[in-house]
């Protein structure tokens, strides 16, 4: 994980008052992992995660 996936990943991190609180990544065009922490759930954060990556990566 952390020689080959890392590395080839690109990744962003979700930040609330200096706390990271979630992250995504994506290899290619593919989300590989999207993840935000249980307390943060349901504030809208993953969404704005996939929105941000599909404007990123919009083809």
């Amino acid at each position: 994980m952390t020689h080959i996936y890392i590395p080839k990943s690109e990744t962003w991190v979700y930040e609330i008052e200096n706390s990271i609180v979630g992250f995504i990544s994506i290899l290619g065009n593919e989300i590989g992992g999207l993840f935000v922490l249980p307390g943060s759930h349901h504030k809208g954060i993953g969404t704005k995660f996939v929105d941000f990556i599909k404007k990123e990566h919009s083809d």
